[in-house]
């Protein structure tokens, strides 16, 4: 029976439930799909024709003849080029979030930015957990009949894709949610042999199939059975996103008032597999589980409390003690829910461990420090620590064939399904345990070696490294002013032209409008531009920001359309060549203006540690 543990709350604001969050939007838009191919390619077909439209926009805004409210004219500019970025941006997010399956609708993504402040709760947050062991069980969990579930094969054109998913109601849990089931070529249930499960949790925002793009999941499990490091296998994918709080701030364990993912992960899975392909292993000595990322912590934090479900736990960059869901609402569960705690303190069956943590990582660095010495003399550990790789896909998908290799050897002399329990300790045990030597300790792909040291090596990485202040601030910089260059109108002349400009910007100033209009008028030497007039006979004004767009050898703007088909199309082909001038200069502030704001968001997470390792995810994500 689960134990409640109570703890204080995050600081009292007003309850949202899941629902309660997403009716900040009307209902039909928070379940429009941004994860589908048309809403991918939708987006980024807007976001063509509003760069589009509004280069065409930056030329005829400089137009001559232009007297009616230049401000705001100006004003209709910028926010068109702030809009066409917007739209360029997200484009490129919802391309990225197709591949690695971050989030799949509007509300999930209003869930995302609103975070764990939109879904805290009044009062004490209770979870509850398994009761802690006292003797070792007598079988594994029953399963019933009524646990089967019709998988469908998923379609990968002429390819074998070997998955199939499910959309499945937990019996015990009332979780509903989809899991997804690879098998090895030829697998048949009827075969007459018994394979192992690996269950792999998905990180915080993730979901299956975005952790089988990450990690590249089906070639890998092939290879490593065709190669023999491996015994033919299958691979379990779960969703975690119950409801829209635990998309945006996940649980591991059961909640009082929320959806039960840790009774969904602990009991309910492994029966709908147990039940659904009947020649899989029956107890724990052939079922491991694993995760990256949240996914991963989430793992090892399963793996401790119900070690009479899963013998083995295979964790990549995940974290000590929990950042995110009811256990982080307090200080109090922090610790008592931190793994290295957890692994001295509750008892529990042998464990066979694999953890991977970047040194680069510092996200993990307490799981590093922390769990080889926690580990008791009845389980195993192999801590792989590379010296880069971050907290990226990149990663995870170089080392997973490790991970699988280390599981199958595992599995030539599996652990005991009635292995006995651990002893709790309160004191951190001494340096005399079973804990196998780190290793992988290579340089991921493409990343620096941090030889260089010192203020030269400081300097250079500030203005270079992909998290540096400097690098960032030069992003910005070079955005803005590719915006500008977009909105401002082009003269040409050197240096005078410049100070022709610089006057022309002058002209926005209050009060200086007018004196910049007439000054202009009086100086048609200094300017090159020649007086013309309205259909009225009216002298028309010189507008600063209205001055035609050509260069210094021909400034001088056409004085009326000429109605010949001729002269028609070459005036149409003299105007096509600024529009598509314009065009370029958008569109490279459009660039750079998401750059910038991946640098900045990418130095708040602390995924990328380097640029090599950025650009292979972006190769990944951006096909």
């Amino acid at each position: 029976m689960p134990v409640p543990l109570l703890a204080a709350s995050a600081p009292s604001i007003p309850s949202l439930s899941g629902l309660a969050a997403v009716r900040l939007l009307p209902a039909g838009i928070s379940e429009i799909s941004v994860f589908s191919p048309w809403a991918v390619r939708g987006i980024g077909v807007v976001a063509l024709i509003a760069v589009l439209a509004t280069a065409v926009l930056l030329w005829a805004r400089i137009r001559p003849g232009r007297r009616r409210f230049p401000r705001a004219l100006l004003l209709g500019t910028v926010l068109a080029v702030v809009l066409a970025q917007i739209l360029v941006v997200s484009a490129i997010g919802a391309r990225a979030n197709a591949r690695l399956g971050f989030v799949r609708t509007i509300g999930d993504v209003v869930a995302q930015i609103r975070g764990e402040r939109a879904f805290a709760d009044r009062g004490p947050a209770v979870i509850s957990v398994p009761e802690e062991p006292t003797s070792v069980p007598a079988g594994p969990p029953a399963t019933s009949p009524a646990d089967a579930a019709e998988f469908t094969p998923i379609k990968g054109g002429s390819d074998y894709t070997g998955f199939s998913k499910a959309t499945v109601t937990g019996r015990r849990s009332g979780v509903t949610q989809e899991v997804w089931v690879w098998t090895p070529r030829d697998y048949s249930p009827t075969d007459g042999a018994t394979y192992p499960v690996f269950v792999m949790l998905h990180g915080d925002p993730g979901s299956p199939d975005g952790v089988v793009t990450a990690v590249k999941a089906a070639s890998a499990m092939q290879a490593a059975i065709d190669s023999g490091r491996m015994q033919p296998a299958i691979l379990v994918l779960p969703s975690l996103n119950a409801d829209r709080r635990q998309t945006a701030m996940p649980d591991c364990a059961d909640v009082v008032g929320r959806a039960q993912v840790g009774t969904w992960v602990q009991d309910d899975v492994p029966a709908i597999v147990r039940a659904s392909f009947p020649n899989v292993s029956p107890n724990r000595s052939g079922w491991a589980i694993g995760g990256i990322s949240s996914g991963g912590f989430c793992s090892t934090w399963t793996a401790i409390m119900r070690s009479d479900v899963y013998g083995y736990e295979i964790g990549m960059s995940g974290y000590d003690v929990p950042f995110t869901g009811a256990m982080s609402s307090s200080d109090e569960l922090k610790r008592s829910n931190a793994l290295s705690t957890l692994l001295r303190t509750r008892a529990h069956q042998s464990l066979r461990i694999w953890q991977m943590a970047a040194q680069d990582d510092s996200g993990t660095a307490e799981l590093r420090a922390n769990l080889p010495a926690a580990v008791p003399s009845t389980d195993t550990l192999e801590m792989v620590t590379p010296q880069s790789g971050g907290h990226s896909a990149t990663l995870w998908r170089q080392t997973f064939p490790t991970a699988l290799t280390w599981w199958g050897s595992q599995l030539k002399t599996p652990v005991a399904p009635d292995a006995p329990l651990s002893v709790p300790s309160a004191e951190p045990p001494s340096s005399a345990q079973q804990i196998h030597s780190p290793s992988g300790g290579d340089t991921a792909t493409g990343a620096g070696d941090g030889s260089d040291t010192g203020a030269r090596g400081t300097l250079q990485e500030m203005f270079t490294g992909i998290q540096g202040i400097g690098t960032i601030i030069l992003a910005w910089i070079v955005a803005l002013a590719l915006s500008l260059a977009a909105i401002v109108p082009w003269r040409g002349g050197g240096i005078p032209g410049l100070r022709r400009r610089l006057r022309g910007l002058s002209g926005l100033l209050p009060g200086r409008a007018r004196s910049a209009g007439a000054a202009s008028a009086d100086e048609p030497s200094r300017t090159g531009a020649a007086e013309t007039r309205e259909p009225h006979g009216a002298q028309e004004s010189w507008d600063p920001l209205g001055a035609p767009e050509g260069s210094a050898e021909d400034p001088t703007p056409v004085a009326s359309p000429d109605p010949g088909r001729s002269r028609t199309l070459r005036a149409l082909l003299r105007g096509a060549r600024p529009v598509g001038a314009r065009l370029i200069v958008l569109a490279l502030a459009c660039v750079a203006g998401t750059l910038a704001i991946a640098l900045v968001g990418n130095r708040i997470v602390n995924f990328f540690p380097t640029w090599s390792i950025a650009i292979q995810d972006l190769v990944l994500a951006l096909p």
